[in-house]
């Protein structure tokens, strides 16, 4: 059926229209797309709206069951999950972003994640962080639909000394362990530093030893070692080899150790054995260095000694250099059934942020692994990524009547230490139905000679010729102006650009605001409120005066947050239709607010969240523009890896709306209405066979099927996180029957 455009006009009214308790209303219903074409260096990217990858965490995992070992990938700099689909073709290295596996992950992973499957039932488990400085496990299921989900087992890992006493595991916040069988019993034990950064800790898995196999769901440890391997972390590249510990089982007296004040923290391992002899050795990453440290083992399962040690590994091939704290992952990537090295930089400040994903071909043999280095580009190359910071705008550009692609940053990590800011520009050679950005520059204008603090751009004819200019706003909270000459060449007319200072990261947008003709200006910063700055010039000579630095009450701080990051967007989803305003935030969320026109004075109205079940990757920024000549506009979001997400609007939810429509008017009862923990269903006159969960973009988050024969049920919905939900019940006679419900 073709839907006609006022249909899907009436159809975007109603779904704002539909109000929720509390006064929130529903989403704007946007899925992300990767439709438009994006030409780089004559290649077409496979993937590019990512999001971009800064300080990436590489697991294994099967995520769609064809026995392939698909990818994880955490992005520690925007605290999200990537999820990638091994293509599986033998020898090649080859993968496809599937984001439709994200949303099954938890939401409190953080710093770090690692995929391991400790209870040996074939799926993968997940073990991150834990508030203060512990480790958290969740167990990876699958139901009856075989659909993955994952179930907190521990909010902190446990362990017991020898006649002594129990306690959490211990692990600080930039440390990244390994999660490996180091003893060869067959379950997943611990090696991670002590909080000094000084010895290495190993725990020993105890799930052999108490039900004799892996395949048990409890899991804790014994801290078998305070000093394994024999060695100790001065803060050098290399480790003092030797160490004496004694005895190893017994927590170290340091009171005369020579090398006592020798204590740090930042330290990362992964164990993987060479030699193939069945003795681990161990990758070390440390925080004062960017390459990588092979601690080789010569020791045993049950007494590790570290007898030799290669500082710039792999020094048979190009040694990774990330100029700071390096972490590595073993993996096969290419599926030739030998384990390869992947490697990135742990720290998202002060180390490289594009060549940041370092892969190595393992060409020897299972006893003797050899590191030949492929890119340090991995899974980066086939994505748009502009560094640090990235902030889209669609304008056309060469006046040919079709949306082009600029995408300002904070910049490119320097060997000095420093960013070198640079604007990218992507020209649009498809149609009005299907974009296809070409790379014309990566420094378009050479603007990376400035030196600038960053350029977040806004474009607008500034100086009313009829070209469109640049304003460009920087990290220490000003502005600078440049005009366009024409044929694609800018001039840099002013710095601190009427003297406009907003204090941090100024994030401007040149709008007609107040639709008098003029365009106005409004900066996000990094507190998080609107600067509106009305033009009381002319066209070719504007004035910018401040009106107001609290422009519509709007505050995009969150969770107690001293910092906001607002990066703002006015756009009208139509042409005759009012100003909305797009928000993104320092926490990743992407804020929506009506009822803009004649209120500049007053407080606008935060309808929702747009993308509330979405992480779009902190210092969200937005952009809008209509990218396939339809009646809606289509959305960019930049986030502070460098990359972008494009979403379009959904047109599956015309369905949704008519089903939303026939809720009220059916007899299903959902209360209470908003809930936080559970709520109840109940039908009239039939009982409940199933019901599904669906969350604004459609996708399942709770279900239950074949329900003993009742006309009510409970749903326990605590693992949710607030917005708008829908709920489908299938009764008996063979009716579905649907309503909304608000999880607070």
């Amino acid at each position: 059926m073709t839907i006609s455009s006022a249909y899907l006009r009436i159809v975007v009214f109603l779904l704002l229209s539909i109000q929720s308790f509390g006064g929130l209303a529903q989403n704007l219903f946007y899925k992300r797309s990767q439709q438009a074409t994006v030409i780089q260096y004559s290649d077409t990217l496979n993937y590019p709206f990512v999001g971009g990858l800064n300080n990436p965490q590489y697991s294994p995992i099967d995520l769609n069951q064809d026995a392939w070992m698909d990818l994880l990938v955490y992005e520690k700099s925007t605290s999200q999950v990537r999820t990638f689909i091994n293509k599986g073709i033998a020898g090649q290295s080859s993968y496809t972003y599937a984001p439709q596996y994200e949303a099954v992950f938890p939401k409190d992973l953080s710093n770090w994640v690692l995929v391991r499957d400790y209870n040996c039932d074939g799926i993968g488990d997940l073990f991150s962080y834990a508030i203060p400085g512990s480790i958290l496990l969740y167990k990876g299921v699958r139901n009856a639909q075989q659909e993955l989900s994952f179930q907190k087992q521990s909010s902190a890992l446990q362990y017991h000394l020898i006649g002594g006493t129990n306690g959490n595991v211990g692990n600080t916040s930039i440390d990244i362990p390994s999660i490996a069988d180091i003893d060869g019993d067959g379950d997943l034990d611990l090696l991670t530093f002590d909080f000094n950064g000084s010895n290495i800790l190993y725990y020993t898995n105890q799930q052999v030893e108490q039900f004799g196999s892996c395949a048990s769901d409890s899991i804790t440890f014994l801290l078998d070692k305070f000093c394994w391997g024999k060695v100790l972390d001065a803060n050098y590249q290399a480790v003092l080899l030797n160490y004496v510990c004694v005895p190893e089982a017994v927590k170290p007296n340091t009171s005369n150790d020579p090398n006592k004040n020798l204590k740090h923290s930042g330290n990362t391992l992964a164990a993987f054995d060479m030699n193939g002899d069945g003795v681990m050795d161990c990758l070390k990453g440390n925080v004062s260095y960017g390459t990588f440290n092979m601690l080789y083992n010569g020791g045993t399962n049950a007494l590790a000694h570290i007898t030799s040690q290669d500082t710039t590994f792999p020094s048979s091939s190009l040694s990774m250099n990330t100029q700071l704290f390096p972490c590595g992952f073993f993996i096969d990537t290419d599926n030739d059934g030998l384990t390869d090295l992947l490697g990135a930089p742990t720290f998202a400040f002060g180390s490289e942020n594009y060549h940041c994903s370092w892969q190595y071909k393992n060409t020897g043999s299972p006893t003797n692994a050899i590191f030949t280095f492929q890119s340090d580009t991995f899974l980066i190359a086939n994505q748009i990524d502009v560094g640090e910071g990235s902030y889209p705008v669609f304008a056309d550009i060469n006046q040919d009547g079709l949306l082009d692609l600029l995408i300002g940053s904070m910049g490119y990590y320097q060997s000095s230490g420093t960013l070198s800011s640079q604007l990218t520009y992507y020209q649009n050679t498809g149609t009005a139905n299907h974009p296809i950005f070409t790379l014309v520059s990566k420094d378009w204008n050479q603007l990376s000679a400035l030196g600038l603090k960053g350029i977040i751009p806004t474009l607008g004819d500034i100086d009313g010729d009829g070209l469109i200019d640049l304003l460009s706003g920087t990290s220490d909270g000003k502005l600078n102006y440049f005009k366009n000459n024409g044929a694609g060449v800018l001039q840099l007319m002013q710095l601190n650009y009427q003297n406009i200072d907003v204090g941090d990261m100024a994030t401007p947008q040149l709008v007609d605001l107040d639709e008098d003709g003029l365009l106005d200006l409004v900066i996000g910063e990094k507190l998080g409120n609107l600067n509106f700055y009305k033009n009381i010039g002319t066209l070719s000579n504007p004035n910018f005066s401040l009106i107001t630095s609290k422009l519509g009450g709007v505050d995009v701080r969150e969770n107690g947050n001293i910092t906001g990051f607002s990066a703002p967007h006015f756009a009208k989803l139509t042409p005759s239709s009012e100003f909305t305003l797009w928000v993104g935030n320092e926490s990743g969320h992407v804020q929506y607010y009506t009822h803009i026109k004649n209120n500049l004075t007053g407080n606008f109205v935060l309808n929702d969240y747009l993308f509330s079940n979405w992480q779009l990757g902190n210092r969200a920024s937005v952009a809008s523009g209509n990218l396939w000549g339809s009646d809606t506009l289509e959305l960019m979001t930049g986030n502070f890896a460098g990359g972008v997400v494009l979403s379009a609007f959904d047109t599956s939810y015309v369905n949704g709306a008519e089903a939303l429509t026939k809720a009220s008017q059916n007899k299903l009862q959902v209360f209470p209405n908003p809930a936080s923990n559970t709520i109840s269903i109940a039908v009239a006159n039939t009982f409940i066979s199933s019901y599904t969960v669906l969350d604004v973009l459609g996708r399942k988050r709770l279900a239950a099927f074949n329900l003993e024969k009742s006309n009510s049920k409970s749903i326990d919905i605590q693992q949710l996180e607030s917005g708008v939900y829908v709920v489908e019940v299938l009764t008996k006679d063979g009716s579905t029957q649907i309503a909304r419900f608000v999880k607070k």
